[in-house]
């Protein structure tokens, strides 16, 4: 069996066919004429062969500078529509365009830089936000403040586990009160910060928008305060002991309140600038004593309960 070869149509050959379709008439048509011109007489027969064959080289060739001219215009607007068609190549080094086009290029960039930074807003400023081009830039304090008590609850719940997970309308003092006995025998003044922290919080959550003062000063208590849980923390982990076993613990009493005391003035007076007084052995063991009553009550449930109501 052949195979069958086909193509499909506007090919070269659907081409060919229609030249030889239009040009073997006129062919025809010109044989024709000159066998009749060759009836005549000899002489007038051949003028008139020479004027049929001129006419038609004249034609063809009319015919060749009109197909020219159509070819040459249609060359150039397809050449032109391909220039004009995007590139994925975007010149960005000095031998990719002309030198002058380089500068020119680089003082528009310099020239729209600087519009670009003189537009800038200067000392602008959002109550309650960062100002822009400082290391607050985009910072809501109304919202990082409170943000932090969640540090200082999860510090704090390591230390005590029966306490619970904090409120989100409740004081950072009332919420640490478990935990005042134990600060203060360790630095009286970080419980100052305490109650100014919790301060900050309440003014940040119901009162006008936050200053960045106030968040510096935020900031600051938070890092007191969980220096001192670290403190407990670390000697903990030390003793292998728990807050209950720590606050019972007689060697703790004994051993520890000097230190304490003296300690407690020293951050007192770099934090403050003045020294204030240091609980005494007797005090601290007085103290002792109450936190470990309070802590009892507060395991043993009522107090547990009055705190999560509150």
């Amino acid at each position: 069996m052949g195979h069958v070869i086909t193509q499909r149509p506007g090919t070269s050959h659907d081409h060919r066919l229609d030249c030889a379709s239009w040009f073997e008439p006129v062919v025809a048509s010109g044989l024709s004429i000159v066998v009749q011109a060759r009836l005549a007489k000899e002489v007038v027969a051949n003028w008139n062969v020479l004027i049929i064959v001129g006419s038609y080289v004249a034609l063809v060739r009319l015919f060749a500078l009109i197909s020219a001219a159509i070819w040459i215009r249609r060359k150039r607007q397809a050449a032109k529509r391909l220039r004009s068609i995007p590139k994925a190549f975007i010149p960005i080094k000095d031998g990719d365009v002309p030198r002058h086009v380089v500068k020119l290029v680089a003082a528009e960039y310099d020239r729209a830089a600087c519009i670009a930074y003189v537009s800038l807003p200067k000392g602008a400023e959002h109550p309650g936000w960062g100002a822009p081009g400082t290391e607050f830039e985009g910072i809501s304090f109304r919202r990082e403040i409170p943000a932090t008590f969640q540090s200082i609850a999860a510090t704090a719940q390591q230390l005590l586990p029966s306490l619970p997970a904090p409120s989100p309308f409740v004081r950072p003092a009332a919420y640490l009160l478990p935990l005042s006995r134990l600060v203060k025998m360790v630095n009286v003044s970080v419980w100052d910060d305490v109650e100014r922290y919790s301060e900050l919080v309440e003014r940040c959550r119901y009162g006008g928008p936050p200053s960045v003062e106030m968040y510096r000063e935020a900031r600051a208590c938070v890092e007191r305060i969980e220096g001192v849980f670290n403190t407990i923390m670390l000697a903990l982990n030390k003793e292998g002991q728990s807050v209950m076993s720590l606050l019972t613990s007689s060697e703790w009493t004994s051993h520890g309140q000097d230190d304490e005391s003296s300690s407690s003035i020293t951050v007192s007076e770099k934090q403050r600038g003045r020294a204030g007084p240091g609980p005494s052995v007797t005090g601290a063991r007085e103290q002792l004593h109450e936190f470990k009553g309070f802590s009892d009550e507060w395991s043993a449930g009522p107090l547990s309960d009055s705190f999560a109501r509150f």
